[in-house]
C-alpha cells in the first residue's frame, strides 16, 4: 500500500470520527428556538400538552444582548408550580362572539377552525385563532440534527465542505392562543407567591442549584435564573414536516413519495370506514348549563354495536399496519428521523410534506412574567426580573414542594 493510500484512509478516518459525534447539548432546541422567537414568543421544546397558563417555571436566563451559550440551552428548565387562574382566565376570554367564515362553495378557499376551549367548569370559550402566515418556525439541517454523519464525513473528505444530504423545517398550518391580562396574572401571582412557606421557599433555592449543576459548567456560565409565570399559551393541533433532499437523493425520495401518496389514500379511507362504523358522540351539558367536565361525557358516550366491535378491531389493525408502513417508508429517506407519521400534504421530486395531527392540541410557545427570585426568597416580594433574556423551556421535571 502506498503512502498516499495510507493517508487518504488515515484521513478519512479521523473525518468520519470528528463529524460522527453528536451534535454538543443543546444544539437542537438552540436550532428550534432560533425562528420561534421570531414570531413574538418564547418557544417550548418539545412541543407538549401539559402546559398551562399560570405554570411556575424556574428557568435559565441570561442579560439581554448577550450571546447565550448553547450548552445552557440543555435542561433549561424545571417545572416548579402551578397556580389556578380560572377567575383571570375568564376575565381575559374573548366577550365579543366571532361568527365563522362563509363557506366557500367553489372549493378553492379552504377554511380551518378549531374546536373551543373552556375556562374550566364553565361556558365561557377561552381560545382564539393565530395565524403564521408561512412561516417556518424551525429548520433543522442534517448536521443539527445527527443524520448520515458517515456519509457527510466522506463528503467532506473528497468535496472540501460538509454538506447535509437532507433539511427539516417544521410550520403550523392553524394556531390558536388563551391567557390572561397582565395586571391581574400579576396581582394574582403577588398572592400567592407571597404565601410561600418556608419549605417552599427552599425547594425554590434547590431548584436553582439544579439548574447551576446540569449546566455543567468549569467557569461561572454568566447566567441567572428566574421564576416564569405563564400568562399566554400558544396551541397547534397539527404540525407540517418538509422533508428535503439534495438533488443525489431525489430519485430515491421520488419513488418514496408515491408510494406514500398510495398509503395516504389507504389510511384516509380506512379511517373514514372506522368514523362510519362507530356512533357519533353526543354532546353532554350539566343541570346548570354549564360544559359537564370529562367523566361525565365519557359516560355519556353511546356504545358500540356488538355486530361491528369485530370490524372496527379489523379496520384498526390494518390503520395500525398503514402508520407502521409509512414510518417505515420516512425512515428510508431519513434513517435517523424521529417517528413521523401522518397525512402526505405535498409530495415533489425532492421534498415530501406531511401533516402530524396531534389527538389534543400542543404547547409551542408563551409569554410570561419574569419574577426575580431572590427577591421572592429575602423578602417575600413579587419584582420582575429586568433586561434578561430566558432560554426555552424545555425541562418537564415538577419539582414537590412537600
Amino acid at each position: 500500500m502506498s503512502t498516499f493510500q495510507r493517508l487518504a484512509i488515515c484521513a478519512l478516518c479521523v473525518g468520519v470520527v470528528a463529524c460522527s459525534s453528536r451534535p454538543e447539548r443543546g444544539a437542537v432546541v438552540q436550532q428550534w428556538s432560533a425562528n420561534t422567537e421570531q414570531l413574538n414568543f418564547k418557544p417550548i421544546f418539545p412541543p407538549r400538552g401539559n402546559f398551562e397558563v399560570g405554570d411556575l417555571y424556574v428557568v435559565r436566563a441570561a442579560k439581554a444582548g448577550a450571546k447565550m451559550k448553547t450548552v445552557d440551552y440543555y435542561m433549561s428548565s424545571v417545572w416548579f408550580d402551578r397556580m389556578r387562574l380560572d377567575d383571570e382566565l375568564a376575565k381575559a376570554a374573548p366577550h365579543i362572539t366571532m361568527q365563522k367564515t362563509p363557506e366557500d362553495k367553489s372549493g378553492l378557499v379552504a377554511t380551518t377552525s378549531v374546536p373551543d376551549l373552556f375556562v374550566p367548569n364553565t361556558s365561557t370559550k377561552m381560545n382564539a385563532l393565530v395565524a403564521f402566515p408561512g412561516f417556518s418556525f424551525a429548520s433543522l439541517a442534517e448536521s443539527d440534527l445527527g443524520l448520515g454523519v458517515s456519509n457527510s464525513a466522506i463528503g467532506a473528505f473528497f468535496g472540501g465542505a460538509r454538506k447535509s444530504a437532507y433539511s427539516v423545517a417544521y410550520s403550523v398550518p392553524v394556531a390558536e392562543t388563551y391567557g390572561v391580562l397582565y395586571g391581574d396574572a400579576h396581582l394574582a401571582a403577588d398572592t400567592y407567591l407571597k404565601a410561600y412557606t418556608e419549605a417552599k421557599r427552599d425547594k425554590l433555592k434547590d431548584a436553582v442549584v439544579s439548574l447551576k449543576n446540569d449546566a455543567k459548567a468549569v467557569e461561572k456560565d454568566g447566567t441567572t435564573s428566574v421564576l416564569v409565570l405563564v400568562t399566554q399559551v400558544y396551541l397547534a393541533r397539527s404540525l407540517d414536516v418538509v422533508i428535503s433532499s439534495t438533488d443525489s437523493n431525489g430519485a430515491q425520495l421520488a419513488a418514496v413519495t408515491r408510494a406514500l401518496t398510495d398509503l395516504d389514500e389507504r389510511k384516509t379511507a380506512i379511517e373514514n370506514q372506522l368514523k362510519a362504523l362507530k356512533p357519533a358522540p353526543k354532546a353532554v351539558a350539566a343541570a346548570d348549563g354549564k360544559v359537564a367536565d370529562g367523566k361525565a361525557a365519557d359516560a355519556a358516550q353511546p356504545a358500540v354495536p356488538v355486530a361491528n366491535q369485530a370490524l372496527i378491531k379489523q379496520k384498526e389493525t390494518e390503520l395500525a399496519q398503514v402508520n407502521a408502513d409509512i414510518r417505515k417508508r420516512v425512515e428510508a429517506v431519513t434513517p435517523a428521523m424521529p417517528g413521523v407519521t401522518g397525512s402526505v400534504v405535498k409530495s415533489t421530486a425532492t421534498g415530501l410534506t406531511l401533516r402530524q395531527v396531534f389527538d389534543t392540541p400542543v404547547a409551542i410557545g408563551y409569554s410570561g412574567i419574569n419574577i426575580d427570585i431572590d427577591t421572592l426568597i429575602k423578602e417575600r416580594k413579587v419584582e420582575e426580573a429586568k433586561d434578561i433574556d430566558t432560554y426555552p423551556l424545555k425541562q418537564m421535571m415538577k419539582v414537590e414542594m412537600n
